[in-house]
């Protein structure tokens, strides 16, 4: 019996600069290929990947994404796939939709269970029901009334409103012109899924989604099972009809408009702008990672120059800046800068409310005549107080403006060189670097699906021809880069950046945007209901369609599910142990692995916290590593302690800490973001990532940023200001907010009580936190050197290393203890012994886990 599969290449990917990981591209007779990548990890991922491309607004991509899971030829019952899946050690089936390239998506936990999903997976993909019911049900319909329904209509008509969406659409129809496939919606528009029939689905089908079209990547430590799986699938589920999608897409550039101004529904304060320029070809990968270097330089760090120019000034422009390069064809590269303040000028507080007219007014009648004056004659202000962004806040929205500020910026980098630092590109390229190292370490699967992702797209549709492994040694071209001379990136930055065409597209908050659409939603309801003639037999069609397209697997299918042996899973290699404690440190676990970093977290209890500091912890989690630090005699710079009192920069200390980890912070409770509950709500969360080498450097920077952090009013204002911001963007997804409210309904102590997160930390206090700060940052350093205060003396504190088996678990351990204490004899000598209790606030406390035989509230 001849093999349905045959090897057609070998190659292998860079883990790292030493070590490699072999991959095989096996080709089917029906042109199929997969791709495998034999990753030694205890997880395999598998991802089919279809090139696909919009042709309208249909959204054609987006529809197939969704009909896909309803059912197969040979596998008819929905929910057969998701059940398969989940017997088989996976959460379940997934898939995303790109400009150019739909992705289904399982991870799983052993070669068996891979095995056992991969055919009924691809016979979904490759050979769909797409019955008219399903589509009805999946995709869109309206009831006798008119409202429209539909899963893919659903989600289209929450988000092609939304900043985001609206900004992305007019971008790419600037960068590729109007009529190129990157602008259209691959998701759909309303109107045109409204449009949309099933017979155009499965015609779409039938041209993109034929096997030879199709390339399904596998990691993880697959072997012979794998390839005798693959070959044991049914012949007819990879059946071609030649149906071959590959096509040039066109890279000439387009004439037109290079700017826009485009409205989205929001209540808001605070907009976006977004520049775009078109970059080379992705398989110049040289170019392409030194353009990706290029604009994590301009905007990674809060000391990056357009951070410090837009974000981290006096008063900020925007509440956080981007840069990134995409895998189009050709690349295009973004910088995007979010909450950029809109209106009567600068009130980037978030949305507005008539809760704070009351505050407003009793504020304005405590003032004194020259404080009226200063705010009714803003041009004399900005003068005096020589404002270093020197913007008008009220035109940062305007068409031009904001594009003016960034040339008259970028045109500033070049003429002094990158502000006179001729290693400043070395030492981002080290840290690029470093952060690829983390990623191939930690997510070597994702890492690789995408690597290898962009490769099939450009294949299909730049190239014509399959090739895979552009970006194999990936780590060798970083190492080229390191050693371009400051000359290379002057051109780069010119090039591609200051003489290229630049698009950018400001999107700015329209309030009266949802009634219009509410009143456009209602009209076409109206339509749409004239059109039933009888209402009866229309809701009857939509409720056989919605029973027939509901899951329910008969008890003979369950039963047929095959599952795998439990015993062919297996952990991440490991052990785990403690280090002896002594300082502050009331426990030390260590985890050792296969790893070249070392990963530490801090947890200090905050059981001792008083309930009036609380509020302010998210504003002391923004500034911890966001703020000037004030060395004080006895702490230890460059490798001696200081005869006098040193002043570092913020600007100086984020520089210092993206040269010695590759990634830091903090966080209240585990691993939990600002604004966001956590069950471990008590436990105040340090952690950092960083080399072996760097290790002892960056604890000190780390534990001197804690401990000699200074709260001055200028970092405090701007770093509320852009907090406000984000909640204003939190604000906008309903998705965020929903969570955000089921924490606050569900979340209480024993005795029926709102933890104190829910009503301190979470969005919904938040925002009138700082509203006040803002008013007067002055008067908040005092309560945030106290929260400093009794963190620092907080007893039980707990240390977790993570690190490789050559590490000395102790000397490390040793290390963070010994320059905990130099801070802490320093820090002492300054803050009067009289305010530091040997055990602060010692009053009993109730616990706070939820009292989980108790209904909630």
């Amino acid at each position: 019996m001849s093999k349905q599969f045959v090897k057609e290449s070998e190659l292998s990917y860079q883990k790292s600069a030493h070590s490699w990981i072999p991959t095989t591209v096996h080709r089917h007779t029906s042109g199929l290929r997969v791709v495998q990548c034999k990753v030694q990890q205890p997880i395999y991922t598998l991802a089919i990947y279809v090139p696909t491309l919009p042709e309208n607004d249909t959204g054609e991509p987006h529809t197939l994404e969704h009909l896909v899971f309803c059912g197969s030829k040979r596998f008819a019952h929905r929910g057969y796939l998701d059940a398969l899946a989940l017997c088989n050690f996976s959460q379940g089936t997934n898939a995303w939709t790109y400009e150019d390239v739909t992705c289904y998506t399982l991870t799983t936990a052993s070669e068996e269970a891979l095995a056992n999903v991969m055919a009924a997976y691809l016979d979904h993909v490759l050979s769909p029901q797409l019955r008219d019911e399903q589509f009805v049900t999946e995709v869109y319909h309206y009831d006798s009334k008119g409202r429209e329904h539909g899963v893919v209509f659903s989600e289209v008509l929450g988000s092609e409103s939304e900043e985001a969406e609206v900004g992305e659409r007019r971008m790419l129809q600037l960068l590729f012109g109007e009529d190129a496939a990157y602008a259209k919606s691959f998701g759909g528009l309303t109107r045109s899924v409204a449009q949309l029939t099933n017979a155009e689905v499965a015609e779409y089908h039938k041209r993109f989604y034929d096997a030879c079209n199709i390339t399904m990547v596998v990691t993880g430590p697959v072997g012979a099972r794998f390839e005798q799986a693959l070959e044991d699938i049914p012949p007819e589920i990879l059946h071609s009809s030649g149906h071959d999608s590959r096509r040039m897409i066109p890279i000439n550039v387009p004439e037109g408009p290079v700017s826009a101004r485009v409205l989205f529904a929001a209540d808001s304060h605070v907009g976006s702008v977004q520049f775009g320029w078109r970059g080379p070809m992705g398989s110049d990968v040289e170019t392409v990672t030194a353009l990706e270097i290029l604009l994590e330089y301009l905007t990674e760090e809060a000391s990056s120059p357009l951070s410090m120019r837009f974000v981290e000034c006096k008063r900020p422009v925007a509440s956080s800046v981007v840069g990134y390069v995409k895998q189009s064809i050709p690349t295009t590269m973004f910088i995007g800068f979010d909450g950029v303040p809109y209106g009567d000028g600068g009130d980037s507080e978030g949305e507005s409310g008539d809760e704070d007219e009351s505050d407003d007014e009793s504020e304005d009648e405590g003032k004194s005549e020259d404080e009226e004056e200063e705010e009714s004659e803003p041009e004399e202000e900005d003068e005096s107080k020589s404002d270093e962004s020197g913007d008008d806040i009220t035109r940062l929205l305007d068409e031009g403006y904001f594009a003016e500020l960034l040339k008259i910026e970028l045109e500033r980098i070049y003429a002094t060189k990158f502000d006179g630092d001729a290693q400043a590109l070395r030492r981002a390229v080290e840290q690029y670097g470093q952060r690829l190292a983390k990623r191939m370490e930690s997510h070597a699967d994702d890492t690789l699906q995408t690597t290898i992702g962009i490769d099939i797209v450009a294949s299909h549709f730049a190239t014509g021809k399959f090739a895979v492994g552009t970006r194999a040694r990936i780590f060798d071209v970083v190492a080229e880069l390191a050693q371009r001379p400051i000359e290379y990136w002057l051109e780069l930055l010119k090039t591609w950046l200051m003489d290229a065409r630049t698009c950018h597209v400001c999107t700015v908050p329209d309030a009266t945007m949802s009634a219009r659409l509410d009143a456009e939603r209602q009209q076409i309801e109206e339509a749409n209901a004239a059109t039933v003639v009888d209402a009866a037999a229309h809701d009857q069609r939509i409720a056989l369609a919605v029973e027939a397209n509901r899951v329910d697997l008969p008890a003979t299918v369950r039963a047929g599910i095959p599952e795998p042996d439990a015993g062919g899973t297996s952990a991440l290699p490991h052990t785990q142990l403690c280090a002896k404690a002594h300082g502050p440190l009331a426990a030390v676990q260590v985890l050792r692995s296969d790893t070249q970093f070392v990963n530490v977290r801090l947890h200090v209890p905050m059981a001792a916290m008083p309930e009036a500091l609380r509020p302010f912890l998210a504003l002391f989690q923004g500034l911890l590593f966001n703020t000037d630090v004030q060395l004080p005699v006895g702490a230890v710079h460059e490798g001696a302690k200081l005869t006098e009192p040193l002043h570092v920069s913020y600007a100086a200390m984020d520089q210092q800490l993206a040269e010695l980890t590759t990634s830091r912070g903090s966080s209240v409770g585990m691993g939990v973001e600002p604004f966001v509950s956590s069950w471990t709500d008590e436990v105040f969360v340090v952690s950092l990532h960083t080399t072996p080498e760097k290790y002892a450097d960056a604890v000190r920077c780390i534990v001197q940023a804690i401990v000699f952090g200074s709260f001055v009013t200028e970092r405090i204002s701007t770093v509320a200001q852009n907090l406000l911001a984000d909640i204003a963007q939190i604000k906008r997804d309903g998705r965020d907010v929903l969570t955000a409210c089921v924490a606050r309904l569900s979340a209480q102590d024993q005795v029926g009580r709102p933890r104190w997160i829910t009503n301190h930390v979470s969005l919904f206090d938040q925002e009138r936190v700082l509203r006040q700060v803002m008013r007067d940052a002055a008067s908040v350093a005092v309560y945030l050197d106290e929260i400093r205060r009794v963190l620092v003396h907080a007893p039980g504190m707990f240390l977790s290393l993570g690190m490789s088996d050559t590490d000395d678990a102790q000397q490390l351990t040793n290390t963070f203890v010994r320059e905990w204490q130099t801070c802490m004899d320093a820090y002492s000598q300054y803050v009067p012994i009289s305010e530091q209790p040997n055990d602060p606030f010692a009053i009993p406390r109730e616990s706070r886990l939820p009292q989980l035989s108790e209904p909630l509230r």
